[in-house]
């Protein structure tokens, strides 16, 4: 079985791995894996980037850097989509100090887009309370009942183009994200306005 009980009977070879670590076999979902690679890349503490070196997630233990050259190769084998953090691990030679000074710039967005996703929905309800009150806008009201999958929704690329505007680095996307998201904000309280006034 995979990390989340999933037959890898069931699944192509090419998008299964075996591994060996300390004399011992491991299988994994290479999809899984690499899921687990990136989340341990694009790590953070309160958004500032804190890269932790991948490990195996039936250990604990780091994986050995031969066996980071086996993921890579193996993934790169497969028509999964792009790891951009995974990529530029490797391009970093598997040295975490080298990948955080060489990489922090360009993950930026996509360790703030990984952040806002494993937001929890009291998370995002306060965020949005937050945001909608530093511009002077009355919060929207959410019913204890309005289904909290739409409300993370609506609100997760407000909530994105806020994080880029707080944590960015790149000045450009941070340029637009606040005018993106003035607009943005602007429109939905018309919009609840025009619906309200029906």
């Amino acid at each position: 079985q995979d990390l989340i009980g999933n037959k890898l009977n069931d699944m192509k070879e090419k998008h299964k791995i075996n591994l060996i670590e300390n004399n011992t076999l491991y299988s994994y979902s290479l999809k899984d894996l690499l899921k687990t690679i990136n989340i341990s890349l694009l790590s953070n503490e309160g958004f500032f980037f804190s890269p932790k070196i991948p490990h195996n997630p039936y250990t604990g233990l780091q994986f050995s850097n031969h066996n980071l050259y086996n993921i890579y190769f193996a993934y790169k084998n497969t028509n999964l989509p792009i790891i951009l953090s995974f990529e530029h691990y490797f391009l970093s030679e598997f040295s975490i100090k080298n990948f955080k000074k060489s990489s922090e710039g360009i993950l930026n967005n996509l360790m703030i887009d990984l952040n806002v996703k494993n937001f929890t929905n009291n998370d995002i309800i306060f965020w949005i309370k937050k945001m909608f009150k530093l511009y002077k806008k009355t919060p929207p009201y959410i019913s204890k009942d309005f289904p909290k999958d739409k409300i993370r929704e609506i609100f997760t690329p407000y909530l994105q183009l806020w994080f880029y505007i707080k944590y960015g680095r790149d000045e450009s996307r941070v340029f637009w994200s606040k005018r993106l998201l003035k607009q943005q904000i602007i429109r939905f309280c018309n919009y609840i306005k025009k619906s309200q006034n029906y």
